[in-house]
């Protein structure tokens, strides 16, 4: 059996935003490689929590009609299913530039 060494991967949460709303973009293509075991994508609670709050904000969903109530579900079911799910992230320095995506570089 050949070793096989995956790509590690954390998305920001606009990369998850225009998967879920576009099926057909390279985003959504990204999430597929996940999906079929080619990349290993690391997700924190932290940043889950980000994602759902954003694709289910009424603005967000007045912009991407796409975004429906199922469409939402599915998505973040599929994240959850195919992520590896980071349950204590350590802080192990602040990115004061820009503290909002401290969330992400935090999961790197």
């Amino acid at each position: 059996m050949k070793d096989k060494t995956l790509v590690g991967a954390v998305f920001d949460c606009n990369v998850h935003l225009q998967a879920a709303s576009r099926e057909k973009s390279a985003t959504a293509e990204c999430l597929r490689l996940v999906e079929k075991g080619l990349v290993q994508h690391y997700l924190s609670e932290e940043v889950f929590a980000e994602i759902e709050d954003v694709l289910n904000r009424p603005e967000i969903r007045n912009h991407f009609k796409t975004l429906t109530d199922e469409i939402v579900e599915a998505f973040l079911l599929r994240l959850r299913r195919n992520s590896e799910i980071i349950r204590r992230v350590p802080k192990i320095f602040n990115f004061s530039r820009d503290p909002d995506d401290e969330p992400y570089t935090k999961s790197i």
